[in-house]
């Protein structure tokens, strides 16, 4: 049990340096998050157009990693893409831009589209904005603030006739409480954990009343207190791929 302690706390001080590099170079990062994404959508328009094989594209922010390099599904990481700034033009991270630009080469016919985005907002924007605010804005209208942005998007992809999931947010680490990222204020642990159990309720809610596949991680990894389960952790922030043996099953062509 020791050595993965140990892997664990390296990954999460390699992280914390290559989260304050980027601070320090947002420019250069935006530039090879761009380079990143031309070739995962050259991937999987190679794969769908050329092998005519069906693709399961996963787009979102670095939770859609633990797909990659399984079949059939090719990742797209939008970078610090936030669900409730993605329906937003020029965003300092140019989700959206990027976002429009990676599903016009998916196959509508063929492929489908599984949207990863959340645990961003869930982690720091949330949490950020409520206390910005002096507490005048509740918590609970931020992440209905957030879902109904996010369900902006959604409902845009819908309409272009994607086979389309969204994909919740994972449960909290329950040893990843830095502040990773040195925001202004930074939620309890217990705080944090009621935050991601009420987005991924009320998210889940949204995909219901409008007819989209919803996949629930949450309830599978989250522990009586809302942490990860110690068996589904990676480093701080991220699952490991334990969690593909339930989300599988529910993304129609990726069994």
């Amino acid at each position: 049990m020791k050595q993965p302690k140990r892997v664990n706390e390296f990954v999460g001080r390699v992280g914390l340096r290559v989260n304050r590099w980027i601070n320090r170079h947002p420019r250069l990062a935006t530039a090879l998050r761009g380079a990143a994404l031309r070739v995962s959508i050259l991937q999987g328009f190679f794969r769908s157009r050329v092998l005519r094989r069906p693709v399961v594209h996963v787009i979102g922010d670095s939770h859609a990693k633990v797909f990659k390099g399984e079949e059939p599904f090719v990742v797209h990481r939008l970078g610090r893409a936030t669900a409730y700034n993605l329906r937003k033009e020029k965003s300092t991270t140019k989700s959206r831009e990027r976002l429009m630009k990676t599903v016009r080469y998916v196959d509508g016919e063929r492929d489908s589209i599984v949207m990863v985005f959340g645990e961003i907002d869930c982690r720091i924007h949330i949490y950020d904005k409520h206390m910005e605010s002096g507490g005048e804005r509740s918590v609970e209208d931020l992440i209905d603030a957030t879902v109904s942005s996010y369900g902006e998007v959604l409902e845009t992809l819908s309409g272009m006739g994607f086979d389309l999931y969204v994909h919740g947010v994972p449960a909290p680490v329950r040893a990843g409480n830095e502040n990773l990222f040195d925001s202004r204020y930074y939620a309890a642990p217990g705080v944090r954990s009621y935050i991601y159990r009420e987005f991924n309720e009320r998210l889940k809610e949204h995909c219901r009343a409008h007819g989209y596949p919803y996949i629930d991680i949450y309830s599978r990894i989250a522990d009586a207190e809302g942490f990860m389960k110690p068996e589904y952790v990676a480093d701080r922030i991220h699952p490991n791929k334990k969690v593909l043996e339930f989300v599988r099953p529910q993304i129609h062509g990726s069994r």
